[in-house]
């Protein structure tokens, strides 16, 4: 079982009517109700009795809406936390920089770039440069950059 089969359950215990849920779902009344017995015998019984005309929850089938209604509303919220975290986590770029080259570098480039580009952020660490190699080989930093003047970096 998983949320999916929860929230095709909800969806039809809250309509009575695989074709409305169905729709509401887009999926195809077949696959709804395949997924319903699925569940149904995941949970060893029926979840709805079943007229010609109309559909009725079991007693079991009202006890596990129940139980189903406030996990679905946190696994989505779970969702919609995890969505946000994603979209609001930046890129960081780790530069290591000689002693001095720093100077080299005009601010406007890092105005600029940060203008450009919001979602990547710059962590720069200002190091001797005999480390600068050092911590590019060993993956400690993304970037390197020696030189004293900007022609030479």
């Amino acid at each position: 079982m998983d949320i999916k089969d929860l929230r095709y359950f909800i969806a039809v215990s809250n309509t009575l009517n695989i074709t409305k849920a169905a729709r509401q779902l887009f999926i195809s009344r077949q696959a709804l109700s395949k997924s319903i017995r699925e569940l149904e015998k995941k949970c060893g019984t029926d979840l709805f009795i079943r007229d010609k005309s109309r559909l009725e929850l079991t007693p079991f089938g009202k006890n596990m809406l129940k139980k189903a209604i406030p996990l679905v509303q946190g696994f989505n919220e779970f969702e919609e936390y995890i969505d946000q975290q994603s979209k609001n986590k930046k890129i960081r770029i780790r530069i290591a920089i000689g002693l001095g080259t720093l100077n080299a570098l005009s601010p406007k480039l890092f105005v600029d770039f940060k203008r450009n580009y919001p979602e990547i952020e710059l962590i720069f660490e200002e190091i001797f440069d005999t480390d600068v190699k050092r911590m590019i080989e060993s993956q400690e930093v993304e970037i390197g950059l020696l030189g004293s003047s900007p022609e030479k970096i």
